[in-house]
């Protein structure tokens, strides 16, 4: 019932990717709030090897305007969500894009700077990569719908 909703060029697997990254984004929301009311709170994402706390509450985690990436990363999932249902797929291919290249940069200060690994920032990389497959796919077709008309 939920999806019936989506245009004919509209993408469910979008919209579910947006689902998961704004999900993943709340939690660390969730999480960056908690240890700042809570300065001996555990996340559940940490353990002895890893802390997810640790990253997001490291001077990257507020990179740009001094805004949590988290906040950004709800932001972004929000608008995700809302463009699987609909046909801009240039610009749902560009954002996605755009978050894949941030990811990366991202991924180096997490594993060349911070030296951590962070389940919940892995997850997201996986969502952008996810929507970045998608939406190229989403693309291809319509390019090719496109030349055969």
């Amino acid at each position: 019932l939920f999806f019936r909703f989506v245009s004919p060029m509209g993408s469910r697997a979008t919209c579910v990717c947006g689902i998961l990254g704004l999900l993943l984004s709340l939690y660390a929301l969730y999480v960056e709030h908690q240890s700042a009311i809570n300065p001996g709170y555990q996340a559940m994402c940490d353990t002895s090897w890893m802390s997810c706390t640790r990253v997001f509450n490291s001077e990257y985690g507020h990179i740009v305007f001094g805004i949590s990436n988290a906040a950004w990363g709800a932001a972004f999932y929000t608008l995700m969500f809302f463009l699987g249902f609909t046909s801009y797929v240039q610009l749902t291919l560009a954002l996605a894009v755009l978050s894949c290249l941030g990811s990366v940069g991202l991924a180096y200060i997490l594993y060349a700077i911070i030296g951590d690994f962070c389940i919940v920032c892995a997850s997201m990389y996986v969502v952008n990569i996810s929507l970045l497959l998608i939406n190229y796919r989403r693309y291809s077709k319509l390019r090719t719908h496109r030349k055969q008309q």
